[in-house]
Parts: C-alpha cells; structure tokens; sequence
C-alpha cells in the first residue's frame, strides 16, 4: 500500500467536514487524528492480505497484463506460430511418422487380443 503524503490534508478534510453541515465548527485537530487511525486501521483489516493471491490469480494477472500490451499480443502469436513450425519440422524428419504408420498396419492385422 502506498501511503500519498499530502500536507493539505487535514485542510481538506476539515473542509470537507465543515461543508456537509455549514453551521457546524471545523472539527478539531485530535479528531482529525483518531479519524485517520480509526480509517487506517479499519482499511487494513479489511484489506486482502498478500497470501490471498492464488497461483490461478496470479496466472490470471500474468495474462492480462500480456494481453493488454499489442506487443506482447504479436510477440506471443509469433512464439505459437514459431513452435509449430519447429514441431512440424521434427516431426517430419524424425521418421516417427513412418514408424506410427507401421504400427497402425500391424494393429489392422491382429484379428484378437487378449488383456490380463
């Protein structure tokens, strides 16, 4: 949590104060400060703590953040595009495709089998 140091913020609030009811005094300066604590301390209790970020998202965070950013969409369609090229390419010339179509022509040729 960042904290914004303002040096008009007791100004500011004691204005704010002051202008929901015009004929009401300024609120003093020890208001002022359980004020502040009292919010403090009731938006950190109800703020969520660090361990609440699950992995999923964090996963979740991690997408969105690459996919707001036109770059990252291209750089990321062209790293797909790039492994399918490459796994295309080690397909074709690793031979296991002659050696599936072998194993599929026996499989055609067994009439029974049996599982123990």
């Amino acid at each position: 949590m960042r904290i914004h140091k303002n040096r008009h913020s007791d100004e500011n609030v004691r204005s704010l104060l002051s202008a929901l009811d015009r004929q009401a005094a300024a609120p003093d300066s020890e208001f002022l400060k359980q004020l502040r604590e009292r919010s403090t301390t009731d938006f950190t209790a109800a703020a969520p703590t660090a361990s609440a970020r699950t992995p999923k998202s964090i996963l979740i965070t991690a997408w969105r953040m690459t996919m707001k950013n036109p770059m990252t969409k291209f750089a990321a369609a062209a790293i797909v595009v790039l492994a399918c090229l490459i796994g295309t390419f080690l397909w074709k010339g690793t031979g296991s495709g002659i050696a599936l179509a072998d194993v599929l022509t026996r499989l055609e040729q067994v009439t029974a089998y049996m599982y123990q």
